[in-house]
């Protein structure tokens, strides 16, 4: 065979076994450059209440995501700091899973930047300030054991709302007649409604079942009332009287009357539970206050110059007892009492015109009718923190463990809920007609 030849054979066999070897190989996969893409929070969810101390954040993709690019990227806070954690991944998700636990009742904010990238390394967004968060609020005494029931007044329309599950109108009380006025025992084991009528009565209200249990007779126009477990105390502002409720038989047990015709306007009584603090309803006598001791109802003292120019709006005592805080209607003056000894401390001035108030651990917080709601922290009576809500404010209640706030619109027909710490909304409760006052039953439900 001619040399020539079998080289040419040769290479052509080569060739062809180097095609074969080539046609057997799988061709190199593309390299994915599209960028991930955001999909949501599925838990926490926006503005989720209750949400567990430790509960993991999960966050949603269109593509499997690097869990370690998130570290640096993504955040867990409130106002009192960060919360740190460890990463990890399921499907399409990122889990963030806290290390400790969350406080309690507070709102925290998780946030994550453009930077987070998917598993072939490429980033969300190129823009450096890029972000996703979502806020939720931890859960705390409000939520152990179930919610409080929630009572607002409308005395328009003759009944009562009752929320419970948070901020949902679960029932409507219709058997009360010109309700104004409404409390609660401390125990929550009853509730109270004031019925403003020419024989006055108060209502007993169930608040297992939300049912009016029956009617108790006082003095001509009751408008509001202060309540122990044991007893409690009605001003009928029409008789100018105090109707006293013995609560285990629930019935008038004693009237306080007044021999230099003092007239009664609004109530409140020490949480030692000793004494109750009136002011007056008389026009002519507008800064006059009584004190009473509860043990005999009889006047412990007589209180002059508490207000200057309006009658009162509305009285609370500091939760440890040692200040009484009367708002003066139609004004942003607040004055200051101290219970030791009857004193009056410069008085508290806030924007706008006073509505309502309510005191709570180490703060007050004071309803306007301009729809405004100040915290006021009682160490130096100065503003800590304003939230507005929609309109003029009418009643304003705080939950026992004193972390969310329950604050009645009535030109908008709604119930505003905040939490404290921030003073942020949480909810808004839509109520057929006109709210006013609000109370809290301690009860869980």
């Amino acid at each position: 065979m001619d040399k020539h030849f079998s080289i040419l054979i040769l290479s052509t066999l080569f060739a062809l076994s180097l095609m074969r070897c080539n046609s057997d190989r799988t061709p190199a996969a593309p390299v994915e450059i599209d960028r991930p893409v955001f999909s949501t929070f599925t838990d926490p969810r926006e503005a989720a209440i209750a949400v567990p101390l430790r509960s993991p954040i999960q966050i949603k993709f269109n593509e499997p995501m690097d869990p370690q690019s998130f570290q640096g990227n993504f955040s867990l806070t409130s106002v009192e700091g960060s919360i740190d954690g460890s990463f990890s991944a399921s499907g399409n998700q990122v889990i963030f899973t806290p290390a400790e636990d969350m406080l309690k009742a507070m709102i925290y904010t998780a946030t994550f930047t453009g930077r987070v990238k998917d598993a072939h390394e490429n980033s969300l967004e190129l823009e450096s300030d890029y972000r996703q968060n979502t806020w939720f609020l931890s859960e705390g005494d409000y939520s152990d054991g179930g919610f409080n029931r929630v009572y607002v007044t409308d005395n328009t329309n003759n009944r009562v709302f009752v929320l419970g599950n948070f901020n949902e109108l679960i029932a409507t009380i219709e058997d009360v007649e010109s309700p104004v006025g409404v409390a609660a025992t401390p125990d929550g084991s009853k509730v109270f409604v004031v019925n403003n009528i020419a024989a006055g009565k108060i209502s007993v209200i169930d608040p297992a079942n939300n049912t009016k249990m029956k009617d108790i007779d006082v003095g001509v126009g009751p408008t509001e009332m202060a309540a122990t477990n044991a007893v409690a105390y009605v001003v009928n502002r029409s008789a100018r009287t105090i109707s006293v409720i013995d609560l285990s038989s629930e019935t008038v047990s004693a009237t306080i009357s007044f021999s230099d015709g003092f007239r009664p306007r609004h109530i409140a009584i020490t949480p030692d539970e000793q004494r109750l603090y009136l002011t007056s309803n008389d026009r002519n006598k507008k800064g006059v206050m009584k004190v009473i001791n509860t043990a005999d109802n009889s006047e412990a003292a007589t209180l002059t110059g508490v207000l200057q120019s309006q009658r009162s709006a509305q009285i609370a005592v500091s939760a440890d007892g040692a200040f009484v805080y009367v708002l003066e209607d139609r004004t942003g003056s607040i004055s200051v009492i101290r219970t030791a000894d009857n004193s009056l401390d410069a008085p508290i001035t806030i924007p706008g015109t006073n509505s309502n108030l309510a005191a709570a651990g180490n703060f007050l917080y004071v309803s306007s009718s301009e729809g405004a709601v100040f915290k006021i922290d009682t160490a130096d009576n100065s503003i800590a923190d304003t939230a507005q809500v929609s309109t003029r404010c009418e009643g304003v209640q705080i939950t026992p463990g004193a972390e969310i706030l329950y604050v009645v619109t009535p030109d908008d027909s709604t119930v505003s809920v905040l939490e404290t710490h921030t003073m942020q909304k949480l909810r808004t409760t839509v109520v057929s007609n006109t709210g006013k006052n609000v109370t809290i039953s301690a009860l869980k439900f």
